[in-house]
């Protein structure tokens, strides 16, 4: 075995996973019982999100008018990428947008 691949497999994963739950478990929390943009492979649609969140990572529902059933998401803190308005789980490829309220103009 070489030296560096080592280095790969001592990475701490845990403490990054800790570091992200820490950084963006409130912010996911308040996406709870809103309505997102979902897609992941081929589906894309609108639909009010669950959100739940422990030490693991984020389990999340999708239920839309768009969709026969709910879609059933997760991803452990280790995979999770938080942006202002949108999060994703690399491996899995989903991700969920906020959608902007547009305001309409009176004419």
């Amino acid at each position: 075995m070489s030296e560096h691949s080592e280095e790969i497999r001592t990475t701490d994963w845990k403490a990054i996973g800790k570091e992200k739950q820490h950084k963006y478990e409130q912010k996911i929390n308040d996406w709870n019982n809103t309505v997102m943009h979902y897609s992941e492979g081929s589906l894309s649609f609108p639909g009010l999100v669950e959100v739940s969140t422990d030490d693991w990572g984020v389990r999340i529902t999708v239920t839309s008018e768009h969709h026969d059933c709910p879609v059933t998401l997760s991803g452990a803190w280790e995979i999770i990428s938080v942006w202002v308005n949108s999060m994703s789980a690399a491996y899995v490829n989903w991700n969920l947008s906020v959608i902007e309220q547009v305001k309409e103009e009176e004419e």
